[in-house]
């Protein structure tokens, strides 16, 4: 058998004695130090909607019971501060990930900046030594060419090669040579200036998230980074290589 409904005495309207909405006591406004308790639970329900969830809608209003409206508007305020709380939860759930997912990005930049730095280098190193054994300036070799080409109708007055003297054969050959020399050069000389281009693009572009990523992370974490950058700023992209093999060995 059921066990008989308690009925409250202040639902009933000729009991006036326990009339507890008419008591200097009662809230008329969700209101905390001049907070707005109602806005606030409203931007949270906003807030759960924009992010695809769904919230409980607002509590029901009864017009014969204060009480019966009042502990509804708790329910659900608490049900949506439950929701919220929840969802950022989440949400720091997923930022720590992503910080550390942000922290291996920038050990792979620090190791491709440092791999730039040296091909860059090496690219240096090698246009210069070009330039000491080729010793052949771009003006000399158009001038060979321009005396080749006003003196050509003497030497293929009849297009055979037969008729070329020993020394137009020459230098057309190093013509040829200097013009096919000049051109690789500068196109590597092009190349190179565009690889500085990209360089420092790179490295604004790696500044900026790592400004970014430090912003994010925790006081600890922060100056845990600023200690392994200290530590590693002197290595060698060889020596940063073996220590992410060393570190993928001891993983598996």
């Amino acid at each position: 058998m059921a066990a008989a409904k308690r009925k409250l005495v202040f639902d009933s309207p000729n009991e006036s004695s326990v009339n507890f909405e008419t008591s200097p006591n009662f809230p008329k406004e969700w209101k905390i130090d001049g907070m707005d308790i109602e806005n606030r639970i409203r931007n949270f329900r906003d807030e759960l909607q924009a992010q695809g969830l769904c919230p409980v809608g607002s509590a029901g209003i009864d017009p014969k019971s204060k009480f019966r409206t009042e502990y509804r508007r708790i329910v659900n305020a608490n049900t949506i501060l439950t929701d919220v709380l929840r969802l950022q939860q989440k949400e720091g759930e997923w930022l720590k990930n992503a910080s550390g997912l942000l922290e291996y990005d920038i050990q792979s930049l620090h190791a491709r900046r440092d791999h730039l730095d040296n091909a860059v280098e090496q690219l240096k190193s090698q246009l210069s030594r070009l330039d000491s054994s080729v010793a052949i300036l771009k003006s000399q070799q158009m001038a060979v060419k321009s005396v080749l080409e006003l003196r050509e109708d003497e030497y293929l007055a009849d297009d055979a090669d037969s008729n070329l003297p020993d020394e137009f054969l020459k230098f057309s050959k190093i013509s040829k040579l200097c013009a096919a020399s000049l051109q690789s050069y500068e196109n590597v000389k092009k190349r190179n200036e565009e690889m500085q281009k990209e360089l420092i693009a790179e490295r604004n572009r790696q500044r900026k998230l790592h400004d970014a990523t430090m912003k994010m992370m925790e006081e600890k974490e922060r100056v845990r980074v600023e200690q392994l950058e200290d530590l590693f700023k002197d290595f060698s992209l060889e020596q940063l290589t073996r220590l992410r093999d060393r570190i993928r060995q001891a993983q598996k």
